[in-house]
């Protein structure tokens, strides 16, 4: 007997699987930094320092390859859409089928 997902219910799901995950890996952090005296704090924040220079570095370097490459995957496109024949497209008459 199958029913139709709730969009509500599986909101609630994540979000409470989220909740749980954030609250149950905040305590064992606060648990490791207790057991080493603070020491765990820096690993954790060097790890975070070290996470945001590879996000900065990966946005500016994919912001500057996505300009570098824009005319190449323009004429990528453009070719495409050339080879494209006609009984390639989608009959307007007939409702398609996946």
């Amino acid at each position: 007997m199958e029913h139709e997902p709730d969009p509500d219910r599986q909101r609630r799901e994540t979000f409470l699987t989220v909740l749980l995950t954030v609250m149950g890996g905040a305590g064992l952090l606060f648990c490791l930094v207790l057991i080493t005296g603070g020491f765990f704090l820096w690993v954790v924040v060097g790890t975070a320092a070290l996470a945001a220079l590879g996000l900065v570095n990966y946005l500016l370097w994919g912001w500057l390859f996505s300009r570098a490459t824009a005319g190449e995957r323009e004429e990528a496109e453009f070719q495409a859409r050339m080879e494209l024949n006609d009984w390639d497209l989608p009959e307007p008459r007939r409702p398609r089928h996946y």
